[in-house]
């Protein structure tokens, strides 16, 4: 599969995502893609090269993205998709409540939350903060 097919494939199960297991692995593709061989500082600093023959950059991601219903359109996609990666790495003290369920925002702009059972969503927690930590530490 080539990397803009791969890119199509990450965007497009953006907007089907119904637990937090799906959104756990929908962060480590798109990490993986974004770094293959976790050679992070590589792929954050190539991207910048104005002649880049890769495929991992921001434009890429908006040309995938106007081929998937503009699931991350120029401008607020990517905003939200920004959002959406510092929500999962800091965005739990949604967990403090009482309730047995919670809402989450999720990476679609087509369907911008979910109500997930708070005990499914604690369980994979440093694993979502894990690699979310890692994506963000890949943009800046």
């Amino acid at each position: 599969m080539d990397s803009e097919q791969e890119l199509i494939r990450i965007a497009l199960r953006s907007r089907t995502i119904t637990n937090t297991l799906e959104d756990y692995e929908l962060l480590v593709a798109l990490l993986t893609y974004l770094s293959p061989s976790n050679q992070l500082k590589l792929a954050k600093d190539n991207i910048f090269e104005s002649h880049s023959a890769s495929c991992n950059d921001i434009h890429a991601i908006c040309l995938v993205s106007s081929k998937c219903n503009n699931v991350w359109t120029l401008r607020e996609g990517i905003d939200w998709l920004m959002f959406y990666l510092f929500y999962r790495r800091y965005g739990w003290d949604d967990m403090l409540t009482k309730n047995d369920k919670v809402q989450v925002f999720t990476p679609s702009i087509t369907q911008r939350t979910r109500t997930i059972a708070k005990d499914e969503e604690l369980k994979f927690k440093d694993r979502i903060v894990a690699v979310s930590t890692s994506l963000i530490a890949w943009q800046v």
